[in-house]
C-alpha cells in the first residue's frame, strides 16, 4: 500500500504491485481510470504535466473499510440506464478496493448474461459501465480513501448522474496514437479541446465536419479523440433519421439530440450527413429539415444547464461538396483526411504487421511505396487478405 502526492490530488491511497523486471524503477504505471480519478476526469489532462510521488505507508496508516458506499450510475449512450447490474458491482467489490468519494469505477461486464439480455437494442454496445462515488458513508472525511468490500460495506445505488469517464483501453496501443493519422487527431482535439474548456469565453456548439473517402479512418480519429477527451460517443446513422415526410424526420433530428443531452459530455456523431437534407422524390433542399438540424444544434447550447458538460457536434461524410451547403455551413470547423502519403502509409503497414505477426524479413518500405493510393482501410484489407492466403496454404486449401 503507497499513497500518491500528485499536483491535483494530494495523500490519494493506492494499491501499487511492484514487478521486478520493470523496464526503470523510475518509471509508475497506472491504470487510465486511476489516472482519470488522479486528474479529477479532467478531460485535456497530460500525463507528462504532472509528477507522481510515491509514499510507502506504515501498519499504523492503513486505511479502514467504509461502513457504506453510494453509487451513482453514469448515463452512457452504450448501455441502458434501467439495466441491471447488481451482479457486476458485486463481483467487482468481492474484494477489497479503495475507493474517494467523487471517483469513477469502470466495470467489466463481458461474461455478464443479464447485461447482453438488457442491452439487445444498443448499437453501440461496450464491455464496461460506469459509476460515479458519490459518498463514502456518514462518518467519512472529504478526500480520504477507504476500503470497500461486499463483506463490510453496505451498498446504495442513488440513480443517475452525468459524468466524464476514463477510456479503459482493450486495443493494444491504441492510447499511444493512431499511426498514419496522427495529424488529424491532433487537428481534432484542438478544435475540440477550447469548447471543454469551463473557463472557455465560446458560448456556441462546438461543430466539426469531418471529411474523407471511405476507408480513410474518420471514424477512427473521431473514436480516438473522444476516448482521449473522456467523452461519450454517441453515433447516429443519417440515414436512419430519413423517413417518409420533412415533418416525421424532423422529428427523428429532434429525438437524437435530446438523447444526445441526456449522455452529455458526449460527441455526438451524425455519420454520412450527406444523406440528409434532400427531398428524397425532387432531389432539391429541404428547408425544412434544414432549419430543424440548425435549432436542434442551437438548443445544446441555449438548453444547457451545466457549461462542464457539453455536447460536441461531429459530422462525417465522403466529400464535403456533396453536404447541402445550409448544412455544412452549420460546422465552424472542417477537417478534410487525405490519402497518407508514403511515411503515413509505412506507419500504418509497420502497426498492422505487428498486429497480425507478419514475417520480420518483410520488406515495409517497399511495400509502402507500393501502395500509393491506399487509404487505413486499403491497407488492413490487404493484410487479411495475405493472412487468409497464407492459412490457406498451411492448411492445403
Amino acid at each position: 500500500m503507497v499513497q500518491i502526492l500528485s499536483d491535483e490530488q494530494l495523500g490519494r491511497l493506492t494499491k501499487v504491485n511492484y514487478k521486478a523486471n520493470s523496464w526503470s524503477k523510475h518509471d509508475v504505471w497506472i491504470s487510465s481510470t486511476l489516472w482519470f480519478n488522479l486528474s479529477q476526469g479532467k478531460p485535456n489532462s497530460d500525463v507528462s504535466q504532472y509528477s507522481v510521488t510515491l509514499h510507502k505507508l506504515s501498519e499504523g496508516d492503513a486505511p479502514t473499510f467504509s461502513s457504506e458506499v453510494h453509487l451513482s450510475l453514469v448515463l452512457s449512450p452504450n448501455y441502458p440506464p434501467a439495466g441491471c447490474y447488481d451482479k457486476s458491482i458485486v463481483n467487482f467489490l468481492k474484494n477489497p478496493i479503495l475507493l474517494t468519494s467523487g471517483d469513477i469505477i469502470s466495470l467489466n461486464v463481458k461474461d455478464d448474461i443479464e447485461f447482453y439480455e438488457a442491452s439487445t437494442e444498443i448499437g453501440n454496445m461496450c464491455d464496461v459501465i460506469y459509476y460515479k462515488v458519490i459518498s463514502l458513508g456518514p462518518d467519512s472525511t472529504e478526500g480520504k480513501s477507504y476500503l470497500v468490500s461486499t463483506k463490510s460495506t453496505s451498498l446504495y445505488q442513488d440513480g443517475t448522474i452525468n459524468s466524464y469517464i476514463p477510456f479503459v483501453n482493450t486495443t493494444p496501443g491504441f492510447m499511444h496514437g493512431l499511426p498514419g493519422l496522427s495529424k488529424h487527431v491532433e487537428a481534432l482535439q484542438q478544435n475540440i479541446s477550447p469548447y471543454l474548456n469551463k473557463n472557455s469565453v465560446l458560448q456556441h456548439v462546438c461543430t466539426v465536419l469531418l471529411s474523407g473517402q471511405s476507408g480513410c479512418g474518420k471514424h477512427s480519429v473521431v473514436t480516438h479523440v473522444c476516448n482521449h477527451l473522456n467523452l461519450h460517443f454517441f453515433e447516429v446513422d443519417c440515414q436512419s433519421l430519413i423517413a417518409d415526410t420533412p415533418g416525421a424526420t424532423e422529428s427523428k433530428i429532434t429525438d437524437v439530440f435530446r438523447r444526445a443531452r441526456l449522455y452529455s459530455p458526449c460527441a455526438i456523431v451524425m455519420s454520412s450527413i450527406e444523406s440528409i437534407g434532400r427531398n428524397r422524390e425532387t432531389g432539391r433542399v429541404d428547408n425544412r429539415v434544414c432549419a430543424s438540424l440548425k435549432k436542434s444544434i442551437r438548443s445544446l447550447s441555449e438548453t444547457s444547464t451545466d457549461a462542464d458538460l457539453p455536447v460536441v457536434v461531429i459530422a462525417t461524410c465522403s466529400d464535403k461538396t456533396s453536404v447541402v451547403s445550409d448544412i455544412r455551413s452549420l460546422f465552424l470547423h472542417q477537417i478534410s483526411i487525405d490519402a497518407p502519403d508514403e511515411k503515413e502509409r509505412y506507419e500504418i503497414i509497420l502497426h498492422a504487421s505487428r498486429l497480425v505477426n507478419a514475417s520480420r524479413d518483410m520488406d515495409y518500405h517497399k511495400l509502402s511505396k507500393h501502395t500509393a493510393g491506399f487509404v487505413v482501410g486499403d491497407i488492413w484489407e490487404l493484410f487479411r487478405k495475405s493472412v487468409q492466403v497464407s492459412s490457406d496454404r498451411v492448411l492445403g486449401k
